[in-house]
């Protein structure tokens, strides 16, 4: 049977057992560390398959409360909802595989293009993902295209705040990333850095001009 056949309620009773699971294996990922060998493998299945359901489940074209909905009814299961923030909150673990790590973030970005409930807590670390991803020597100008899609995200970070070093860091890693600087999506998302805080265009200007000065020889 189709996942998508499924009525609400049942959808919801499938992700109460999930979450339950979920914040298990996440809780020995993300913990004390005393999960081992096939511990850490069951986890890490357990994460894989929390991340397909939620794919599925963000991708049901029923859903059109923006509110948690407990009981099924007609609104995303709040089961789901707290899944997505467990999930969400695993994409700084080093533990957790790369390809698993981006295919939650892809459901985080499903999340927040169709404003589905809690996506307010399922975007902050997915663009700090996407930055370093995108930012990466690997990285493409598809990936730069995720972060634009995401951008309005870093609004929710206050960028003269000890605790934004590290995104403050990769914003200015980006203005200097050949793939930003030669894509559309990667010269608007330049532009906008430049709307935000006033302190932060003169390390932009600074970053820039770092690109474009000849190498000294």
């Amino acid at each position: 049977m189709a996942f998508s056949s499924l009525a609400s309620k049942e959808v919801a009773l499938v992700w109460s057992s999930v979450r339950g699971l979920l914040a298990q294996s996440a809780l020995r990922i993300v913990g004390d560390g005393d999960a081992q060998g096939d511990t850490v493998d069951d986890d890490k299945d357990t994460i894989s398959a929390a991340t397909q359901l939620a794919k599925w489940t963000a991708n049901l074209e029923r859903w059109t409360k923006t509110d948690g909905d407990a009981d099924g009814d007609g609104g995303v299961p709040e089961g789901a909802v707290e899944s997505m923030r467990l999930l969400h909150g695993l994409l700084h673990s080093s533990v957790v595989e790369e390809n698993t790590k981006n295919e939650i973030c892809l459901v985080c970005e499903t999340w927040k293009k169709r404003d589905l409930p809690g996506v307010e807590s399922v975007t902050d670390n997915a663009v700090m993902y996407l930055l370093k991803r995108a930012t990466d020597v690997k990285g493409t100008k598809a990936d730069v295209k995720r972060v634009w899609n995401m951008h309005e995200t870093v609004l929710n970070f206050s960028l003269s705040h000890a605790s934004s070093a590290k995104l403050r860091s990769l914003l200015l890693k980006a203005a200097q990333t050949p793939n930003f600087v030669r894509s559309p999506d990667g010269v608007r998302f330049i532009v906008f850095l430049f709307t935000l805080s006033p302190g932060f265009v003169e390390d932009i200007h600074e970053s820039i001009k770092d690109v474009l000065r000849p190498d000294e020889k």
